[in-house]
């Protein structure tokens, strides 16, 4: 089976109605893209943020567009950069943060930083326990990482649901099947 690819979002030519600044912020005019597997499914929302989120939650609400079974969880899991709305339409049973290391920065003049930004926020990983799946969907051993409250406030949480990021899970594979199923590899070699 082919994959099919599908462009869902990406810059705006014209303001569809966001404060000014929010129009001027490269991040939300991120790339947008699903793609399809049989019946596997993943969902790339770039550096998207709260006012581009809810642009797309208006346009592709009441349809299945969004619902996808894995998340590629937008800015480095910013504190704004995932919703409620947004998890609900997408339903995932699994999610990926591409984020660095938490002290990445830390002791630099560098703001552009995970340990600046505060990435992942503790809101976020809350916000992906409340909506992936319990029970058997858990990942196959808890861990526990340092996750920001804000910039350079990190304290450590136990995660047990299949929430994955590059900072603590290093390199991350995904392997589905046309049938629905998932494998996780963490720690791949490239």
């Amino acid at each position: 089976i082919d994959p099919e690819i599908r462009i869902l979002s990406g810059g705006f030519e014209s303001n569809p109605g966001w404060p000014h600044r929010e129009f001027d912020n490269d991040n939300n005019h991120s790339l947008v893209f699903r793609v399809d597997y049989g019946a596997s499914s993943f969902f790339f929302s770039g550096d998207l943020e709260e006012d581009a989120i809810e642009t797309l939650v208006a346009y592709y609400g009441g349809t299945n567009m969004l619902d996808a079974d894995v998340y590629q969880v937008g800015h480095h899991g910013s504190y704004n950069a995932t919703t409620e709305d947004w998890l609900e339409l997408i339903s995932p049973e699994i999610a990926v943060i591409p984020v660095g290391q938490w002290d990445y920065g830390k002791g630099t003049n560098n703001r552009f930083t995970t340990y600046w930004y505060g990435h992942p926020r503790r809101t976020t990983i809350k916000l992906l326990e409340d909506y992936l799946p319990g029970g058997s969907k858990k990942r196959s051993e808890s861990i526990k990482p340092k996750l920001a409250s804000g910039s350079t406030k990190f304290r450590v949480k136990r995660i047990k649901k299949k929430i994955y990021a590059t900072a603590w899970d290093e390199c991350v594979r995904i392997r589905a099947t046309w049938d629905g199923k998932f494998r996780v590899d963490r720690h791949v070699k490239m």
